[in-house]
């Protein structure tokens, strides 16, 4: 898609003096007023000239009533030996009267010495980072390249405070606004490097997903169909300096991350970065780049790599060591059901050449022929049959393709059927998936369905239902085995105790119902069903019920009357219940016990 960088282009910035008190870590005043108290008076009743300031001034008459207090204990905190205690109140307390009026003009003033002052803090920096978002959140990334350097940027990152770090990364999320913005990182070389080590490597959690999200959002916006030329994207694939990263940080070839955890966790990240990324461009990932890095950290097989290479080869095939971890193992599975969800054919493609179609399919059908660990079994073939689900909606043809001497249908009814039949056996979440999965054309009369109970009442198998039943041959052949299961159906929804399964119970009502003409029909004739929904749920609790117990029974009556709402627009004129489900619908949930009318309202329903 890109035509790779052959000589750098920088793109060159102008350089600023920095503030004397802004130190290493704060941002360059040229042409900024001095921050002196007296300097207070003609920064708010006098227009700052444009070629010394910012473009978004503006002039106000009424600064925040702290303003003279902050400014002081700043003015306090930078040139005091020892350094003196922070006032988190006074920052928070001025933070909370900024508006977007009277934001403006505090930037010249205030930027720098909020930044020299978080070198000087000892304690947590989030009320001073927070005050600093506030008041860039009224410029746009052109403006802030006035007042700061991508050093500058590159010491926040590099800080270990993750409140500094997150505001490094929030100063380049203001780069998305236009891939021109954007473009300009291109040249800071160091900050891009630094931002893809913390989206992979950052001890803080929250650091490492917002800088994979600013990434993205960067590449995004530097996309042709954004408008960009791409100079982001030559820089984080094309910059041998930058794309090593990548590998050195996930790689058990590379860097030494201080152990195995943190080394999976780099993993992991970089599994779910991928995730993203390939949706702007799959091609580039799976192509190599620098073939003399890649083989650094990984050895290409050609009979079985099929031309494929790059960042997406290597973490799908030879990053994880499966075999030592199972729990790597089931995030690599869920990988490969993300890129068919994010890219179909294409990953499609991309994984049955590697062999990892088949691979998932063996675990999904018969796990022990690849562990005789028996708790393995049942971890790896629950994320195994999610990626046979998520193949088998994208591909139903894949149904027919025989994959160990039968069609794949017929061994996914085997295994589920197993399941099914175990007496005493709750519900195999895998398997049922996977049945869901299925297109109901496909299961109708092959005996698989009527084995689904209904009794105890289990959420997986009501789910399970509600999803095939709105299938009228599946219905016909569910009903002839499961005479009672309308019975059964409304015993639970009218439980508000059994919570999920009395939603998904009546989950199977409303899928029903809107099967069409027949569904409807079916509804209506069931015994107890129009009465239970035209009837107000009676909400006595017992003073011993707790909060969850009362937020459960809450979610039962609102499905109960959606359910009656929907119900209500599927019926036709002249219908008998169509009045009785109007009166229904419009009491509410629970139902109006009080006011003129509402007894004998309640009495006809």
């Amino acid at each position: 898609m890109w035509q790779w960088w052959r000589t750098a282009h920088p793109i060159t910035l102008p350089r600023k003096s920095p503030s004397p008190l802004s130190s290493n870590l704060g941002f360059t005043t040229t042409g900024i007023p001095p921050f002196a108290p007296s300097s207070i008076p003609h920064l708010y009743n006098t227009c700052l000239p444009k070629n010394n300031t910012i473009s978004t001034l503006t002039t106000i008459m009424d600064p925040p009533t702290t303003y003279p207090d902050l400014r002081e204990h700043l003015d306090a905190l930078v040139t005091s030996e020892p350094p003196i205690e922070l006032d988190v109140h006074l920052v928070e307390t001025f933070t909370a009267q900024l508006t977007d009026a009277n934001t403006a003009p505090l930037i010249p003033t205030l930027i720098p010495v909020l930044s020299a002052a978080l070198t000087k803090l000892q304690t947590d920096p989030s009320s001073v980072t927070t005050l600093l978002l506030r008041l860039l959140s009224v410029v746009t990334f052109t403006d802030i390249l006035q007042f700061t350097t991508s050093e500058q940027v590159q010491t926040a990152l590099t800080s270990p405070s993750p409140a500094v770090q997150n505001l490094g990364l929030e100063l380049l999320y203001k780069a998305t606004a236009t891939p021109a913005e954007a473009g300009v990182l291109a040249s800071w070389t160091a900050v891009v490097k630094t931002v893809v080590t913390l989206a992979l490597t950052a001890r803080d959690t929250g650091v490492a997903t917002k800088a994979a999200a600013v990434l993205v959002a960067l590449l995004n916006v530097d996309t042709i169909e954004h408008g960009g030329a791409g100079v982001l994207w030559r820089r984080v694939f094309g910059d041998e300096t930058v794309y090593c990263v990548f590998y050195g940080m996930t790689s058990w070839k590379g860097q030494d991350l201080g152990g195995r955890r943190e080394k999976t966790e780099a993993q992991s990240r970089m599994l779910s970065l991928l995730e993203s990324l390939v949706v702007l461009d799959f091609e580039l990932l799976c192509r190599s780049r620098f073939e003399d890095v890649e083989a650094k950290y990984y050895t290409k097989n050609a009979d079985t790599d099929g031309g494929y290479g790059g960042l997406l080869l290597y973490a799908a095939t030879k990053m994880v060591e499966e075999r030592e971890d199972v729990m790597m193992h089931m995030l690599l599975l869920e990988f490969y059901a993300n890129l068919l969800a994010a890219c179909g054919k294409r990953a499609w493609d991309f994984l049955n050449t590697l062999g990892k179609v088949r691979h998932a399919v063996t675990l999904a059908v018969k796990p022990e022929e690849y562990t005789d660990d028996f708790l393995e079994h049942g971890l790896l073939q629950s994320k195994a049959s999610e990626f046979v689900a998520r193949m088998i909606e994208y591909f139903p043809t894949e149904l027919d393709v025989p994959y160990h001497n039968e069609k794949l249908g017929d061994e996914l009814l085997v295994v589920i059927k197993k399941h099914l039949k175990t007496p005493y056996a709750g519900p195999h979440a895998p398997s049922l998936l996977v049945l869901r999965s299925i297109p109901p054309s496909w299961i109708a009369g092959k005996g698989v369905i009527p084995l689904v109970p209904l009794s105890p009442p289990e959420t997986e198998f009501l789910r399970t239902i509600a999803t095939l039943l709105p299938h009228q041959p599946l219905y016909r052949e569910y009903l002839a085995k499961n005479n009672e299961m309308w019975e059964k159906l409304i015993h639970y929804a009218s439980a508000p105790a059994l919570s999920e399964a009395a939603v998904a119970a009546l989950d199977v009502v409303d899928r029903v119902s809107a099967a069409g003409d027949w569904g409807i029909d079916e509804v209506l004739r069931a015994p107890g069903v129009m009465q239970m929904l035209v009837d107000v749920p009676d909400t006595f609790m017992s003073s011993r019920a707790g909060a969850d117990t009362g937020a459960a029974a809450w979610r039962v009556f609102r499905r109960r009357w959606e359910v009656a709402g929907a119900v209500l627009g599927r019926l036709t004129e002249g219908n008998v219940w169509k009045s009785r489900l109007e009166r229904r619908v419009a009491m509410g949930v629970l139902g109006k016990r009080e006011g003129p009318g509402a007894e004998m309202a309640t009495m006809e329903l």
